[in-house]
Order: C-alpha cells, then structure tokens, then sequence
C-alpha cells in the first residue's frame, strides 16, 4: 500500500480529505476509482478535475459497489472500526 495526497472533499459529507491509500497497487487514484470517505463511509468515484476530484457514483456504479465482494468488505471494515469508535468513546 502506498499514501497519495489529493485534496478532495466527500460530495455526500463535504469532508475535506488530504490523503488517499491504494490498497490494490503503488499507482495514484486516476479517473474511476472508488474513494470511500473516512468520514461519512459513502462511496465516491474519483474525477481529477481539480473541483471536489470525487463525484458521487452513478446508478450504474452503484449497482457494480453492490456487486463487489471488496467493495462490500471495505464497508463492512469501516462500519467495524466506527463502531470500535464509538464503543472507546463511552
């Protein structure tokens, strides 16, 4: 895994996030990857336009999130480590 710094912000959360990791290779994120926001654990797909450089999915994408067993997994591990969060807090 190697860390990225793009700025973006989530379309969903409006959280500014400065840094990325790409768990699948040692390449920067580039037009059509998945983002997953730390924040709020929607998806998002990057579009580097130098705006927000992530756009919210389209349905047809949602639809390949939905069918993605690594996809559903890297969800499933960020509502895991919220709840871990949450559980440390109280």
């Amino acid at each position: 895994m190697k860390n990225f710094t793009i700025d973006s912000r989530c379309p969903f959360c409006r959280k500014a996030n400065d840094r990325q990791m790409n768990t699948q290779s040692k390449r920067r994120p580039e037009d059509g990857d998945w983002s997953l926001c730390f924040s709020c654990g929607e998806w998002a797909v990057y579009q580097l336009d130098g705006h927000d450089n992530v756009r919210k999915p389209t349905w047809p994408e949602y639809q390949l999130i939905a069918a993605s067993p690594e996809l559903r997994k890297a969800r499933e591990v960020w509502v895991y480590v919220k709840q871990q969060q949450r559980g440390s807090k109280t």
